[in-house]
């Protein structure tokens, strides 16, 4: 048999296996595998030496340091332990959870090459998440729990998973939710975040399919905004088209019928608190929306028209949640054109409004104003002879006369062209006739 040479690396091997420690700890700590210092050990024929020839005592001190000495987010919590097979309760720094659990089976899984970091509850690994995220209600907690609806679901027992298109998405609800979890790209070229929270998941609807849900009871009516922006930026359109003929305005939102007709509902009662509906009827298609009944639970609630989708897009984009704005760029950025436009109309509606005004009072200076057949009456004059004056003709009339009717006629042709020109540039500006209202 070839005998070992003995070396540095050796030496160090031959000390730790005669100070007790495991042939797991050993082979880890020089990159050996374990069989490599169990054969070792065998051939120079030497055994691991236990004080008093007994397994190595474990008191609290020497498993705190074992612990801290392996960087594990794992601390204990009992005051007394006996020894390391005793039922010691632990606590998880990373996301809170209480357990109880023998020392040995955390120290043979860490020395095993397990992880050192992590509970079972935030499923023991370095990565973590904000696990008490839906302990109180929020808005980014609504936000979430939306986004979860619209393209998540849970794996097993404590794993959550939310799928989108675009990997950017993913990004900032991972940011938003303090996750620190990878975001992987699947075969079918999408992504997913998937993380570990006991926590997060006994609080999230348990449904096998989450078009089956409906709006959650714990979503109280002031935070129905973040949820539904969090569903639409995951699962809903946005639609903007102009053709030849005319333009296309649409929001459409995917869910179960149950779900969109406490959607629509909600919607009504916030149009009806909105001052440009009070005077329009809410029943038709533009402002209520209307559901479009499909197969199994893949139903559609649209809204149509400029107001009647800015009035929903405002109803859930409008959030002081800075964060949670730019989550869907080019959802956000449609309502941020809606805004843009319906500020538009209600200055051009404005505008409109003043010049009808002012159509009006030159309308009726016009006609208050003489016409020929007044004038000739008024003066004792012919017709034919107010003709003559208007066109700067020779009349047998006295001066003084003469330049009375003279500015009577120049008034009603001033009138009259700035009717005109009044008309022109609304019709340029406004782009619509102007009529007396």
């Amino acid at each position: 048999m070839a005998k070992t040479k003995i070396n540095k690396a050796t030496v160090a091997i031959v000390k730790d296996i005669l100070d007790g420690h495991s042939y797991w700890s050993i082979a880890k700590k020089h990159g050996l595998g374990h069989s490599s210092v169990s054969f070792l050990g065998h051939e120079l024929g030497i055994k691991r030496q236990f004080k008093s020839g007994r397994e190595r005592v474990w008191d609290e001190k020497a498993m705190d340091n074992f612990l801290l000495s392996h960087h594990s987010t794992i601390r204990r919590v009992s005051n007394q332990v006996g020894h390391s097979r005793t039922l010691t309760e632990w606590k998880c720094t990373l996301c809170g959870h209480q357990w109880k659990q023998p020392f040995f089976s955390i120290q043979t899984r860490i020395e095993k090459g397990g992880y050192s970091q992590g509970c079972e509850d935030c499923g023991k690994n370095e990565y973590t998440v904000y696990h008490d995220l839906l302990n109180n209600m929020t808005e980014e907690a609504a936000y979430f729990i939306g986004v979860y609806m619209a393209k998540g679901k849970i794996i097993g027992k404590n794993q959550i998973r939310i799928t989108n298109s675009h990997k950017e998405a993913l990004e900032k609800v991972a940011a938003l939710i303090s996750c620190t979890y990878p975001i992987i790209k699947d075969k079918n070229n999408s992504y997913y975040l998937s993380f570990h929270s006991t926590k997060i998941a006994n609080k999230l609807p348990k449904k096998k399919s989450i078009t089956d849900a409906s709006l959650p009871r714990y979503v109280t009516k002031k935070y129905v905004p973040d949820f539904l922006r969090g569903y639409v930026d995951f699962k809903g359109y946005v639609e903007s088209h102009n053709y030849e003929y005319g333009e296309t305005l649409r929001v459409t939102v995917t869910g179960n019928e149950k779900f969109l007709n406490k959607i629509k509902s909600l919607y009504l009662e916030r149009v009806k608190n909105v001052k440009e509906f009070k005077s329009k009827s809410i029943n038709g298609n533009n402002y209520a929306g209307l559901i479009k009944l499909g197969k199994g639970n893949c139903h559609e609630y649209q809204l149509n028209g400029l107001l009647g989708t800015y009035c929903f897009m405002d109803w859930i984009y409008n959030s002081k949640v800075n964060p949670l704005r730019y989550i869907e760029g080019s959802k956000y950025n449609a309502y941020l054109t809606l805004k843009e436009r319906v500020s538009q109309k209600k200055t051009r509606r404005k505008y409109v409004k003043d010049k009808q005004k002012k159509l009006r009072e030159l309308l009726n200076e016009f006609h208050d104003t003489l016409t020929f057949d007044q004038i000739s009456e008024r003066y004792g004059i012919s017709y034919d002879q107010v003709k003559k004056i208007s066109s700067g003709a020779a009349v047998k009339v006295s001066p003084e006369q003469k330049q009375e009717i003279l500015d009577v006629i120049k008034r009603k042709r001033d009138v009259k062209k700035q009717i005109k020109e009044l008309k022109t540039r609304v019709k340029n500006k406004a782009g619509i006739g102007l009529h007396p209202a």
